[in-house]
């Protein structure tokens, strides 16, 4: 366990120096901005099935009991497994995006996941169209989640949007959370977080989110709410001409004001949210904001599959296209790309903390044989196959916490594999034929790796919970939209539990809901 110990220690100090108590303290929740759906209106932002297919949930290590096949009424959950603690809810349709919200290192606060899907479970979109259409983000609140307890989950309300359906989430790394208990004077509420949210209309929304008990104190019984008027919109830099937003990512570092954004048409934009400029910030009917971009590139000749900035330098930036190709810029030099390296298709990236490279998740389409999974390539092209599968893997998720990977892919299987030291590469590695060797010792030797889902459907979203109180938790989901958390309890280590101890204390000394309050206050006012 000493890597996973060496990578607590790294992702600890990182976020100490490059994490935010606060950002963007001027986009504060209103509830004058949030209104509840009509009962006539609801059904038609709903995902449209009502119960979800029979499953039947089997768990190796336990005895066999004969559990009968069941169904779940859309929103609703199964209760958590008194000895696995796994749990399962119903999103109502195909899961196709889906994130959990950060909060501070340290913090009670409870842990949401903000997640979208398709209305229909036929529904099919074509990249090089525009769609347009309602639909409806649900945050569902798991409670405090932590390393060593279990507990309930509800839906806590769902955003009504009109933008088509969604392609992707992404909330702000850090300082998007305060206390619940701020105290802060009507009409603004609690921010729980910023959500950048990226629909089949080509166009990024930022949405402000309330803490749930906040929003449904102005309104009883409030489930599904629309918000009048939006932070801010990114909009495409070729506008129609340029397509669906397929992928994006928020800069890791504070102040988190640098997004970017690629687009079907292999153009990368980059937006400033901090910016001042006249000619970047455009005022939009209904006081919401639009913003342009202030540096756009042809990264690639066809769609921007996936892209990822890298933690430790907020000028690089990686990406991946449909023409196969992957590439890393530097944000200060866009004439010409760094590195470039033809690949598969490549459907998500992640850049390690601490590690000189990046990790694939890949399609099986152009993959030789035995060669198909995710692997992990430095930056002088030597590679670790870290997970080898047979069929495509849809999504990937690393936790710097732990030094692991999770994938889900096309066979339904959620697959966890605890990595080698990636900080650095032998440097012996030469040939070919020797680097594929090593990559098997590295696999079934100096790794921990296994399946611990499997669905008789595709497995579409995956991903690891990145707050330090509850880093061993993972969220999937896919296409019967029947979404699984379960808890890796056996890879918390005492050195972490010390650190998570240590961290809770500080913040209930330091962090206190009269100190949120006053240092809140003068925001308020301001505003």
């Amino acid at each position: 366990m000493n890597v996973v110990w060496e990578s607590t220690d790294t992702t600890k100090k990182f976020r100490e120096e490059h994490y935010s108590s606060w950002v963007f303290p001027e986009w504060v929740p209103s509830s004058s901005h949030w209104h509840p759906v009509p009962q006539s209106d609801v059904e038609k932002y709903l995902p449209q099935e009502l119960q979800s297919a029979a499953f039947r949930v089997s768990r190796e290590g336990l005895s066999k009991e004969e559990t009968p096949l069941q169904r779940l009424s859309r929103f609703t959950a199964v209760p958590s497994h008194p000895d696995r603690w796994d749990m399962l809810l119903y999103a109502g349709g195909p899961v196709w995006a889906m994130e959990w919200c950060p909060t501070p290192d340290g913090a009670p606060a409870s842990q949401y996941i903000a997640l979208a899907c398709h209305r229909g479970m036929d529904d099919q979109h074509y990249v090089n169209k525009m769609y347009s259409g309602s639909g409806v983000i649900q945050l569902w609140d798991l409670g405090t989640l932590e390393y060593n307890s279990r507990y309930s989950r509800t839906l806590a309300y769902g955003l009504a949007q009109d933008k088509g359906f969604i392609w992707q989430l992404k909330w702000c790394p850090s300082g998007g959370w305060e206390l619940p208990s701020c105290g802060r004077k009507a009409p603004f509420l609690p921010r729980l977080g910023l959500l950048a949210v990226a629909t089949s209309t080509g166009v990024v929304t930022i949405y402000s989110l309330p803490h749930p008990d906040a929003l449904h104190s102005n309104r009883s019984k409030l489930t599904l709410v629309r918000l009048l008027s939006a932070l801010g919109s990114f909009k495409a830099p070729r506008h129609q001409r340029s397509g669906q937003v397929l992928s994006m990512d928020w800069l890791p570092q504070k102040p988190h004001n640098i997004m970017a954004i690629g687009f079907y048409d292999g153009v990368v934009g980059l937006w400033d949210l901090s910016t001042k400029s006249s000619l970047l910030r455009v005022r939009e009917p209904g006081e919401s904001l639009s913003l342009l971009p202030y540096r756009c590139l042809l990264a690639h000749d066809h769609a921007v599959r996936a892209l990822a900035f890298c933690p430790a330098s907020r000028y690089l930036l990686v990406t991946a296209g449909e023409d196969r190709y992957v590439k890393t810029w530097d944000l200060r030099r866009l004439h010409d790309p760094i590195t470039v390296q033809k690949r598969y298709l490549t459907n998500e990236i992640y850049w390690p903390l601490n590690a000189p490279g990046i990790l694939l998740a890949q399609e099986n389409a152009y993959a030789p044989y035995a060669s198909q999974g995710v692997h992990y390539f430095d930056h002088n092209m030597r590679a670790i196959f870290t997970i080898p599968r047979t069929g495509t893997v849809w999504s990937l998720s690393y936790t710097d916490w732990m030094n692991s990977v999770v994938t889900a892919d096309s066979f339904g299987e959620v697959i966890f594999s605890l990595l080698p030291q990636i900080c650095f590469t032998p440097q012996y590695l030469k040939r070919t034929l020797e680097r594929r060797f090593v990559s098997l010792l590295f696999i079934f030797c100096e790794q921990i790796f296994f399946c611990f889902v499997k669905s008789s459907s595709s497995s579409r979203q995956v991903r690891f919970n990145p707050n330090m109180c509850c880093h061993t938790w993972v969220v999937s989901a896919g296409q019967t939209g029947l979404v699984r958390l379960n808890c890796l309890r056996t890879m918390i280590s005492s050195h972490a539990q010390k650190i998570i101890s240590e961290n809770q204390a500080q913040f209930n000394a330091l962090y206190s809901p009269k100190e949120q309050k006053e240092a809140n206050q003068t925001v308020t006012d301001e505003l």
